[in-house]
């Protein structure tokens, strides 16, 4: 009885590897011609860089910043409405939203890039990644250009109600825009500041205080 068992058992094991085996290998096969996760390392430069950008989603010029460019508030305000664990999905989405792949390749292909994505760059790293390739609307893309284009000001000069303006505007830029909707940029904004508060970011004070800016 003992031996027929032992025999069960290592048989089911071979089988359940096969299955695994073949399951990466069709994978592999499926999602060979994803991007080279690699090239996205110039949007998390050492210092600000132009960038041209040309792949399935965006096509223009940026400027690329790098982590320490980046005001704490921006980060914190990004994270607190998006979070470090959806930047490697997000990124990855960015190069397949014109894909004409059907459904279910370029979703896996989509994973196999988050997974890559995570592999590869460290947390500030996908930050830095995610926040250089951003659409804000009205063609602009990147942190700084939106930040130059919004405020005309730098990112690094951003206070903190234009930070959380910025990271509001993530989620839909046209529906949030502060041009054409400036009452639902307000409360998005709002929103943010919430969140930042929620999370022990900002304090009360700082988050009472930046809700009563104006939005210019």
């Amino acid at each position: 009885m003992a031996r027929l068992l032992w025999k069960f058992f290592l048989a089911a094991i071979t089988v359940q590897l096969i299955v695994c085996l073949a399951v990466s290998g069709w994978l592999t096969i499926y999602t060979w011609d994803t991007p080279d996760v690699t090239q996205l390392a110039r949007f998390a430069p050492q210092e600000a860089s132009k960038i041209q950008i040309k792949d399935s989603c965006l096509s223009s010029e940026t400027t690329a910043i790098s982590y320490t460019q980046i005001p704490v508030s921006l980060r914190q305000a990004v994270i607190s409405v998006e979070g470090i664990p959806t930047f490697p999905v997000q990124i990855a989405r960015t190069l397949f939203c014109n894909s004409h792949d059907r459904m279910l390749q370029r979703e896996l292909k989509e994973m196999r890039v988050a997974t890559e994505l995570e592999w590869q760059f460290s947390s500030e790293q996908l930050l830095t990644i995610y926040i250089n390739r951003l659409y804000f609307g009205d063609s602009v893309i990147g942190i700084q250009n939106a930040a130059q284009h919004f405020f005309g000001k730098d990112v690094n000069q951003l206070t903190l109600p234009q930070a959380a303006l910025l990271a509001g505007l993530i989620r839909n830029p046209h529906y949030y825009s502060p041009d054409k909707y400036p009452e639902r940029a307000l409360q998005r904004r709002n929103a943010v500041l919430d969140a930042m508060l929620q999370q022990g970011t900002i304090s009360a004070d700082d988050a009472q205080s930046a809700k009563a800016a104006a939005l210019k």
